[in-house]
């Protein structure tokens, strides 16, 4: 079973962003490209609908500054109502917690 780390793996292999959304027991990894992963609000909102999570997604690099979420990002992650944060992780399996707003962008946090 992956889990969430695995997709530091993923992205240091390939150059390629990963986001992982889960439900009950159940997995699902989307593979994007060196600059996003094909989920829009649209698509995030219907996931969320289906009872999945936004668990983590990966950005291709290895510094502090990958790990900062994007507009697009808490855009996503603001269509899963019932859910507060996710996690960034980059190619050496470093992470970040994001949430829906920038109250998280200090660096440091």
């Amino acid at each position: 079973m992956y889990s969430t780390s695995d997709l530091a793996a993923l992205t240091a292999q390939t150059g390629d962003e990963f986001a992982m959304f889960t439900t009950g027991g159940r997995r699902m990894i989307i593979r994007g490209n060196p600059r996003s992963v094909p989920i829009n609000t649209s698509a995030a909102e219907q996931l969320a609908n289906q009872g999945w999570r936004w668990s983590a997604h990966s950005h291709p690099g290895i510094s502090q500054t990958v790990l900062t979420a994007s507009g697009g990002d808490r855009a996503v992650l603001s269509q899963f109502v019932n859910q507060a944060k996710s996690r960034i992780f980059n190619s050496v399996g470093r992470s970040q917690i994001f949430g829906k707003d920038w109250s998280d962008w200090l660096p440091g946090q």
